[in-house]
């Protein structure tokens, strides 16, 4: 339907059948200042509402009576204009739903994803697709938050946006993040009387910024986007897998030697074999290690290095043995272990990997962080899960990095400068071996000057879970 001649919009109340008075077929006028003047002849979707009218009377026994009304009410809504399809998606992941009509974007209070997953493509496609018209959120009279950066939209390339004209329609916004989009005339911003905070793009891509004064007298909290963020945004939109190099220049920093070991299910451990649990070899000339109420310690672990030989700095001969006390015990059955050499990195839990991380990426890209600035500001939340998927130590081993599920207790420069031993949770789908709490994961450090004396009796032992 396309009105040409007059800017009203009729609404039609049309009778119910076999209702009591029913109202007879009228038409009304609404005039187009009710809806944005952008809308006029958008007339496509219809909606029927019944409508009751109440009638009050007196009997002939003076009681009180009443009679209702109905009318079936024609309601045709306005369309939503077209748009950028990741604004269409945005409101999709705000409303929970697809946007049909203008009064859906009145229900708009926040738009925080503008990433278009590919599920969501091809759910439903965007018929009216205008790239870079985002023109539609000035309709959105109750949207206080507006974030065009998030963890999910930073996968795909900056937004583009033709006019942010828009913004001065958006009275009630308090958060409005623009640092993922080509945002550049500052003027705009004192058109928003609500606004709070403010993320924006580097400064050197912004005009006006004397109005940013202004913003401040009112107490408005303005942060920039961090130049390593732009430089990962911009190399990704180059085809340079930044990540990939970073995580490759971590492992040629941290790289260290260590011994794996490895649960053999199809060995059976011996009194003298390397294994968990189970048995202690024990001279009964010594005296067996207890706890400090006078318990006897349970066999952890047991390492036969007349078996498995190794390389300074651990003992060239002779048993490793670890105890644990009664309280909690991790080892579910005793199982046979071998001993190979590998190589461990670092992993994000440790409390030297932010400056292990900050001189890597400088060798990669040529850029310093900011102080106080690190991986978690500047990657990703899917990112961040691949550097931790790619680094973290895991497994049993002795020597090299430790993992931690939690973070890493002792502080930096610590005493106990060396892993001397690490027992990981470890099972299979029909076998428990061993478990720390809820997947957790134990370490015992040692001062690396005793190790190399062979001096076992100031040990730090500490297990963490999820």
């Amino acid at each position: 339907m396309r009105i040409t001649k007059s800017n009203t919009f009729p609404v039609k109340l049309l009778p119910a059948a076999n209702q009591p008075d029913a109202y007879t077929k009228q038409e009304q006028k609404l005039t187009s200042t009710n809806l944005p003047l952008s809308v006029i002849a958008l007339l496509t979707k219809t909606d029927y509402n019944y409508k009751k009218s109440y009638k009050f009377y007196v009997d002939e026994n003076c009681n009180m009576k009443e009679t209702i009304s109905y009318r079936k009410v024609l309601i045709i809504m306005a369309a939503i204009p077209s748009m950028d399809s990741r604004l269409y998606y945005a409101i999709r992941d705000s409303l929970g739903r697809w946007p049909v009509n203008l009064y859906d974007l009145k229900k708009v209070k926040t738009l925080e994803d503008f990433s278009c997953p590919v599920h969501l493509s091809m759910e439903r496609s965007c018929k009216d697709e205008t790239p870079g018209d985002f023109s539609a959120i000035g309709e959105m009279a109750n949207l206080h938050t507006l974030i065009f950066d998030n963890p999910h939209s930073r996968s795909f390339p900056p937004v583009t946006v033709h006019d942010f004209s828009f913004l001065c329609q958006c009275k009630k916004l308090k958060k409005l993040d623009m640092r993922q989009t080509n945002f550049t005339d500052c003027s705009l911003l004192l058109q928003l009387p609500s606004l709070k905070q403010v993320f924006l793009p580097l400064k050197n891509q912004l005009i006006n910024t004397e109005q940013l004064d202004e913003l401040a007298s009112r107490s408005v909290k303005i942060e920039f986007l961090s130049p390593n963020v732009a430089l990962m945004a911009r190399m990704r939109v180059q085809g340079h897998d930044v990540l990939k190099s970073v995580v490759e220049e971590i492992k040629r920093l941290s790289a260290a030697d260590c011994y794996i070991l490895k649960i053999r299910q199809d060995l059976k451990p011996g009194l003298f074999d390397s294994k968990f649990g189970g048995l202690p070899y024990w001279d009964l000339s010594m005296s067996y290690p207890t706890d400090q109420t006078g318990n006897k310690l349970i066999l952890l672990a047991q390492i036969n290095f007349d078996q498995y030989p190794v390389e300074e700095p651990l003992p060239q001969g002779g048993m490793l043995q670890f105890f644990a006390g009664q309280d909690y015990f991790p080892v579910f059955q005793s199982v046979a272990v071998t001993l190979e050499k590998g190589i461990s990195y670092i992993g994000p839990e440790h409390c030297l990997f932010d400056d292990i991380f900050t001189q890597a990426w400088k060798n990669v890209t040529g850029e310093a962080l900011k102080r106080g600035e690190d991986f978690r500001d500047i990657l990703e939340e899917e990112a961040q899960s691949d550097l931790y998927e790619q680094l973290s130590p895991v497994g049993h081993h002795l020597l090299g990095w430790p993992y931690f599920t939690q973070y890493d207790p002792r502080p930096q420069n610590n005493f106990y400068d060396t892993l001397l031993f690490q027992m990981d949770s470890d099972s299979t789908e029909d076998q428990e071996y061993v478990m720390w709490g809820d997947n957790g994961v134990g370490n015992f450090f040692i001062n690396g000057e005793d190790l190399k004396k062979r001096d076992f009796s100031n040990v730090f032992y500490t297990w963490d879970c999820f």
